[in-house]
């Protein structure tokens, strides 16, 4: 009898073990602020006084779905029949859609906007985790806006070597920038 429960007790162990994923990255914390840098930059000309805007989408919940994290939209954002659930790619028809949804009724929606340095940066300090739609609102002469995309924050990044990832909460994007006429 004490042999099977012994057997018992370690297959137990065994199979819970087996439901722990391996090299899994832990939950991303939601009590943290984080931060968006844009920077804008074509080959090695920095573009100073581009106006961007960024909207919160959502804001980032643990304890919900497959991955343990998810997002519930926030403001005008709410009720919207667009699918945040994570992970997220980079998905021009997401950022598309939800920037539809801001020119169909600006007024509806909180933006945050700043205009890049001298250094071609826009810096967005004290986030709270979550989605944000990014747009580029003022042009710079000689360029085209970038194309609207999301970025969460914080980020997931993964170690391809080790299948483990860290959340970075302090996010750098450079969008893609276009001269208005071809060089």
């Amino acid at each position: 009898m004490k042999k099977t429960f012994k057997r018992l007790v370690m297959a137990l162990l065994v199979v819970a073990t087996l439901m722990v994923p391996i090299g899994a990255a832990t939950l991303p914390r939601t009590d943290i602020t984080g931060s968006l840098t844009i920077e804008t930059v074509y080959n090695t000309t920095r573009l100073s006084g581009a106006g961007i805007s960024i909207y919160q989408v959502a804001e980032l919940v643990t304890g919900v779905g497959t991955e343990g994290y998810g997002y519930a939209p926030v403001g005008g954002f709410e009720g919207t029949s667009i699918d945040l659930s994570p992970p997220l790619t980079a998905d021009a028809k997401l950022a598309a859609d939800l920037n539809a949804l801001v020119a169909a009724n600006p007024s509806a929606f909180q933006a945050v906007t700043q205009r890049t340095d001298n250094r071609g940066d826009a810096v967005f300090p004290n986030l709270d985790t979550g989605l944000y739609l990014v747009v580029q609102t003022g042009l710079v002469s000689g360029y085209q806006a970038f194309a609207p995309f999301v970025v969460p924050i914080p980020v997931l990044i993964e170690d391809k070597e080790s299948a483990e990832g860290t959340w970075h909460y302090h996010v750098i994007s450079q969008p893609k920038l276009e001269p208005t006429t071809p060089e």
